[in-house]
Formats: C-alpha cells, structure tokens, sequence
C-alpha cells in the first residue's frame, strides 16, 4: 500500500438498498464527534430524474437513456474528485464519496443491452464504449492519487412488511463482478487492503461496521 492521501477518502460502493448511505450518514455525525472535519459528496441523481419526469426503474428499461444516466453520473463524480487533486478541499480531514465510479463501471454493463435497438442508433454503441475506456483509465488514476478506502456494501434483505416499490436487485454479485476486471490488486496496492470484505448488514449491526470503519480511519490517518 502506498502513502495515504490528505484528505483521507472513503469511497462508498455497493448496490442498491445495501445500506451505504444509512451507514456514510452515522459514519459522518460519529467523525465528526470526535473532532474531524468532514465533507460528503454525492451525484444528485434525485435532481436528474425529477428534471426528466421518470424514474431510475424507467430508464433502466431504455439502454440510450440508461446509458446517457451514467455518462452524467461519471462526469458529475470525476468532476468532483478531480477537484480533490486540486487541493481544493485539503482542509477536510475526511472526504466521504456516496458512491465511487466502480459503481458506474458495473451499472453501466450490467444493466445496458448491448444488442437494444436504440443503441444502434446515434452512435449510441461509440459513446457506451468510450465510457468505458473512460471509466477503466479514470479508476486507475483514482485508485492510485484519490481513494484511500474503498468499501462495499452488500444488498440488505427486504425488510418483512416493506411496502416500498423500489427494485432491490435479487442475487447481484456485484463484488465478483468488479473483480472480473482485475481492479481488486490495483486496490489492495494504493488503498489500504480489503476491499474484497464485504460489508454486510445482514450479518453485522451498522453501528459495530461505523466503528470498524473509524478504527481503520484513526489507524492510517494519524
């Protein structure tokens, strides 16, 4: 593992409903306690949608739409951390990313049909691999100068009595999928070890992952 960045990063990864952001939101108020200065950054996707009039469930269903989604999210988040290698926000102690663009990079080939008709048109299928020559450079660099830690969450079970109508995919393993891609040796080298842990909130109660979380924080970020 190479020197740790100032600030120190954590970036949040997982899918959906795993308890990231819950998790990130009591990991800030508990850093914070205890004196540290704490800065929290997430793509507005609600923001997007709302100014669409649809939903994340809709676009899923239409592979251009889907695909702009994530080129929007991509720039929104590289936007961001590129500023971090500015020094623009080195002031912060610690930085908390609701998301990294391994998320991206997975989303982006998980859910979007490579053979959907509406790809073949607008030189839809150019731009999709372009995001992904994109997102495959960019993650090396943000592996190697930004993230610190990487943390990834599993999907929670659906609660019994959840009436909520939101899709919680079923049997996504997104983890061995991001390992396809060999990221997981360029993570263990620059970030501090184990991203390949899950985080399970199935298994462990948030409050014992938080301080698991700030013990790795306090050890690395002196």
């Amino acid at each position: 593992m190479s020197k740790i960045k100032k600030p120190f990063v954590v970036a949040f990864s997982g899918g959906c409903c795993s308890g990231k952001t819950t998790t990130l939101n009591a990991l800030k108020e508990q850093l914070e306690k205890e004196g540290k200065k704490v800065l929290v950054f997430k793509a507005d996707s609600h923001a997007y949608l709302a100014e669409r009039n649809t939903t994340i469930d809709a676009i899923r269903r239409r592979a251009l739409d889907y695909l702009r989604f994530q080129e929007w999210i991509c720039h929104e988040q590289a936007n961001f951390e590129n500023q971090i290698l500015q020094d623009r926000y080195y002031d912060y102690d610690v930085i908390l990313l609701d998301r990294s663009l391994f998320d991206c990079l997975f989303y982006s080939q998980y859910y979007i049909d490579l053979g959907n008709e509406s790809l073949q048109l607008g030189m839809g299928l150019n731009r999709y691999y372009d995001l992904q020559l994109y997102l495959d450079k960019y993650l090396t660099k943000a592996v190697e100068r930004i993230y610190s830690l990487v943390l990834f969450f599993e999907p929670i079970t659906k609660p019994e009595g959840d009436t909520s109508t939101y899709t919680r995919p079923v049997g996504l393993d997104m983890l061995k999928y991001i390992e396809s891609f060999g990221i997981s040796k360029i993570v263990d080298h620059y970030c501090i070890p184990g991203f390949l842990n899950r985080i399970n909130l199935n298994t462990i109660k948030q409050e014992e992952a938080v301080q698991n979380i700030i013990n790795i924080i306090n050890h690395y970020h002196k």
